[in-house]
């Protein structure tokens, strides 16, 4: 896969997480460029872990960044 290949699958795969629907208006997916596309089809070994999804639930609303 080369680096447009990826960008268009970044942007399609971004474009469906935000079609998410929350029954709580405030509670809206966070994108955040989470994958570095030339650090990643330059490395060695193509592994990509993604440990966190983020919630920060602060006076019963979400869809922010904790602090």
């Amino acid at each position: 896969m080369d680096k447009k290949e990826l960008t268009r699958e970044c942007i399609r795969i971004e474009n469906q997480i935000l079609k998410i629907d929350s029954n709580e208006p405030d509670v809206k997916p966070i994108i955040d460029g989470i994958i570095n596309i030339d650090e990643f089809l330059s490395s060695k070994f193509k592994i990509m872990w993604i440990l966190k999804e983020p919630n920060g639930l602060q006076d019963n609303k979400g869809g922010g960044w904790s602090s």
